[in-house]
């Protein structure tokens, strides 16, 4: 009862305070997403479903923003060929949406294929496609688009990112105190993880392991270039926590993506990473046996189900166990290639997965319903090209390419000034992680996955379009024709 009254209370305040000042209340709203999922937190109110704490803030937050806006002498200021690559990207998903919504009988198929099995599959109606899959999707790049509008200062940014931050050590902090018996061997960490997270903390492990794989090297490069004194140390410190929360959640595919930032990091500037890394990787693994048993599931005899995995040919000539290392996707994503290669130019549509029959088709040659691929490859490249082919998928690779470009150089050159150097790194870090979780699960369709990350993407492109903390005598985005 105390934490909805508080919770209640702190709601109104962001609510009145956004009529003061949005881009404030906005910031501050961010830190919900650490706790929206959570079981105990309402999911509708005054009866009306979807209507949790978060729409209600942000709700507000435009409501603010459309008053204050012409007062601030805001402008949709982003780089030329960033814009036109968003701008086409925002058009190929719609499109991929309402190509579902005219020919949605694939999704309630595949609902009545499981049902015919006695399988307990949610049940979908139309309204529910429209709420969950244009409303509530596009919703989530909302903070982002608004604070590329909004970040207009240096001490605005600094907000943005540090809200950002807080985000991710609130849902480490929960990660942590959940797992610490299986980090010091009291229980199976993959067990425990999905035996807790979807229970008690309201995300999926993959899930939690991109965000936590983002915001460690977030909180890196804040800590690098933005703070000093013990409030660096304690940067670090929270930086390690994470890491740690980040390896609980037994996910390798934010594992893999953690490393590929840190490498990309060391090389760009910082060479020490590349020096210190090995030596973290191996201390982590002597601390946490339980993490070296999951993140090297399949490669170690003992972990190894042979059974199964000779059965599917899933058994290299080493003996290795390409299954379990894999989680199964060697079965399901040649299945998917087949599928896309029919329709290999603009694709089904969103869900396609699901709308096509892939995971039936999979399933009548033998693969289990328990295996967990039921309406998602996981692989955010073969779900893009599935649903909108090769020419939504270059309007995607086109317009990553763009942010990655522009953040890398920004990072490196000498000529850059710190503030902006920062917003590049704080970028990369979740656009890296991002694209790389995206080789094993996740989703690049707007959604809350990916939402801390367009708000690091929707900060950078704010920067670069205002120029906001660039040396005009020399600034490197006009010198490079990015404009």
């Amino acid at each position: 009862m105390i934490r909805y009254s508080l919770l209640i209370l702190v709601i109104l305040y962001l609510c009145v305070y956004s009529f003061k000042d949005w881009y404030r209340a906005l910031c501050y709203s961010l830190p919900i997403l650490a706790v929206l999922e959570r079981p105990d937190m309402p999911r509708s109110m005054m009866g009306i479903p979807g209507l949790n704490p978060l729409n209600v803030v942000l709700l507000f937050v435009l409501l603010g923003w459309l008053t204050q806006k012409n007062q601030e002498g805001l402008r949709w200021q982003v780089p030329a060929n960033i814009n036109r690559w968003l701008f086409l990207y925002l058009v190929v998903v719609t499109i991929s949406c309402f190509r579902m919504l005219i020919e949605p009988e694939g999704i309630f198929a595949h609902t009545r294929y499981f049902w015919s099995y006695g399988i307990d599959y949610p049940a979908f109606s139309f309204g529910d496609l429209i709420r969950e899959d244009f409303f509530n999707d596009w919703k989530w790049l909302i903070p982002g688009l608004l604070i590329c509008h909004g970040a207009t200062s240096k001490e605005r940014g600094h907000l943005a990112m540090q809200m950002v931050l807080l985000t991710g050590l609130l849902l480490a902090i929960q990660i942590v105190l959940r797992m610490w018996p299986a980090l010091v061997g009291l229980d199976d960490l993959n067990k425990r993880s999905l035996r807790v997270f979807d229970r008690d903390i309201g995300y999926h492990k993959v899930q939690l392991a991109t965000y936590m794989a983002g915001s460690a090297w977030g909180m890196f490069v804040y800590t690098r270039l933005a703070l000093s004194g013990k409030k660096k140390q304690l940067g670090y410190a929270c930086f390690v926590l994470i890491t740690v929360a980040l390896m609980a959640t037994g996910g390798r595919g934010g594992a893999v993506a953690w490393i590929a930032c840190a490498l990309l990091f060391g090389i760009l500037k910082w060479r020490k990473i590349l020096l210190v890394l090995p030596l973290f990787l191996a201390l982590a693994f002597v601390l946490m046996p339980s993490a070296e048993n999951r993140y090297l599931a399949g490669v170690t005899p003992e972990s190894h189900h042979s059974v199964f995995a000779e059965q599917m040919g899933e058994v290299d000539a080493e003996g290795h166990d390409l299954y379990e290392m894999t989680s199964g996707r060697l079965i399901i994503w040649p299945r998917v290639l087949e599928y896309i290669k029919k329709a290999p130019v603009i694709g089904y549509g969103m869900r396609a997965y699901e709308r096509v029959g892939v995971f039936e088709s999979l399933h009548e040659e033998g693969i289990p319903f328990g295996i967990g691929f039921w309406s998602h490859p996981h692989n955010a490249y073969l779900m893009f090209l599935l649903d909108m082919g090769v020419v939504g998928f270059t309007i995607l690779v086109f317009f990553y390419w763009s942010l990655v470009r522009a953040g890398m150089r920004l990072f490196r050159q000498v000529a850059t000034d710190e503030y902006t150097r920062l917003v590049a790194a704080f970028c990369l870090a979740y656009v890296v992680t991002a694209l790389v979780s995206g080789m094993f699960a996740c989703t690049f369709y707007p959604s809350q996955d990916n939402a801390l990350e367009w708000c690091a993407i929707g900060l950078f492109m704010g920067t670069l379009g205002k120029n906001v903390g660039m040396k005009k005598q020399s600034c490197p985005i006009r010198a490079k024709g990015i404009h």
